[in-house]
């Protein structure tokens, strides 16, 4: 069998799927933070998920690796006072370390959805030698104004139409510096504000 090392690197909760032989290359990959509610049961069948597919590579002679943002997940942090540029730094820090342990292997990014953004950004700054984008959104405000539906949503199933407020509601609340709750998660005004300058690289 292939070994699943997890340790921590600087406060990050880092899985790392290791070859029988030594790899190839170096695999990391990057999760979007609300593809579900982060609950104990979605953990279990995320981890599920997650040790088919990084074990595959790991059978291929490719070492992944995969790491939970600053305030999700298992790593420390208060999700309340994250935001897309600090998760980014969350990226390009990973990137830097996996470099430096990758003994010269060439260090490809793969990321889904916010994660796939967040690879590409990180490529486009210099970070890794490939970069694999699986759903990219064309900004981290389209993952952002995906949340806001849910809220509506439940908004729609909790309230009366006179008690609801609207998308537009929400986002002026945020930009007021009030925070949001979202599908479990508090959004700051200060998330909001940098999906607005974070976009996809034409």
């Amino acid at each position: 069998e292939n070994n699943i090392m997890i340790v921590s690197v600087r406060k990050r909760f880092v899985f790392v799927h290791i070859p029988k032989t030594a790899g190839s290359s170096i695999y990391q990959a990057l999760r979007p933070f609300n593809d579900a509610p982060d609950t104990d049961e979605n953990r279990h069948l995320e981890l599920t998920a997650i040790c088919g597919r990084y074990g595959y590579l790991a059978d291929q002679g490719v070492t992944a690796v995969r790491f939970d943002y600053s305030g999700t997940g298992e790593s420390t942090g208060d999700f309340a006072t994250m935001d897309f540029e600090k998760w980014l730094g969350d990226v390009e820090r990973m990137c830097d370390h996996v470099s430096a342990e990758a003994g010269g292997r060439p260090v490809i990014l793969h990321g889904l959805g916010m994660g796939a953004l967040l690879a590409q950004k990180a490529f486009a700054g210099g970070r890794g030698d490939g970069v694999l984008m699986w759903s990219p959104p064309s900004s981290a405000l389209d993952i952002l104004k995906q949340g806001l539906m849910i809220r509506l949503s439940m908004d729609m199933l909790l309230y009366r139409a006179a008690q609801r407020k609207s998308a537009n509601d929400y986002i002026q609340d945020l930009k007021a510096g009030r925070r949001v709750q979202i599908d479990g998660y508090s959004w700051s005004g200060e998330l909001w504000a940098t999906g607005e300058r974070l976009a996809l690289d034409k």
